[in-house]
């Protein structure tokens, strides 16, 4: 069953209880076991979603829809519940947010772009990933808007560091090793899925452009 800590955070713990009676069948008391297994189920819990993010993203065309997918199998895997995927601007270096869970319109503008050189995108280029409690001298934007526990993880397609996953709680997070290792297999397998998304999203986009253009001359032509 699931239990709450006084934080709020969860856990999940197997009970094993046995009533004791008397001579006459009175019960006197009960007697049992509390386990925590947390790490079991969080590790149950990150294969499942791993394995359907795995098939829905092989069904997706649609990069919208894909980095909702995505997002969603994040919560499940990390415990948090807020979430952001920055894409790499190619004109500018940096990143912009493309997409979010849980977070306020007002904290997306305060997140929507990390500049090349700021110290977001010096540890992505490294393709590190990096879970801490929050600070106001180190994450001072999520530190104001409430959140507890952050992670920042490296989306890749071969070498390059193409986007970054942010998950950020407003309770404070345990990062055993099961939940660091599962967030960061699925930020690594999302990177060659969002870039065949972009690219169908291009093409579209160039296929249109094409179509209205085509239809624009032989209007003029009729003309």
């Amino acid at each position: 069953t699931e239990a709450r800590r006084k934080d709020g955070s969860r856990k999940y713990v197997s009970l094993n209880a046995r009533a004791v009676r008397d001579e006459s069948g009175r019960t006197l008391y009960f007697e049992g076991t509390v386990q925590d297994v947390t790490q079991q189920k969080l590790v149950s819990e990150q294969m499942k979603a791993q394995r359907d993010l795995a098939l829905m993203l092989a069904r997706t065309d649609r990069l919208e829809e894909g980095l909702a997918t995505i997002l969603q199998a994040a919560v499940i895997v990390s415990g948090m519940e807020s979430g952001g995927i920055l894409l790499k601007n190619r004109e500018t270096g940096g990143f912009d947010l493309v997409s979010s869970i849980g977070i306020t319109k007002t904290f997306q503008d305060k997140i929507r772009y990390a500049p090349a050189e700021g110290f977001v995108w010096s540890v992505l280029v490294e393709r590190k990933a990096f879970h801490t409690r929050t600070s106001r001298d180190m994450t001072p934007v999520a530190s104001d808007e409430g959140f507890k526990s952050i992670s920042v993880l490296p989306i890749c397609e071969g070498n390059e560091v193409t986007g970054c996953l942010v998950m950020a709680s407003k309770k404070m997070i345990d990062f055993p090793e099961e939940v660091l290792v599962g967030l960061e297999f699925l930020a690594a397998g999302s990177g060659n899925s969002i870039s065949r998304m972009r690219a169908r999203d291009r093409l579209e986009q160039e296929m249109l452009v094409r179509r209205e253009t085509e239809e624009a001359l032989e209007a003029e032509r009729q003309n």
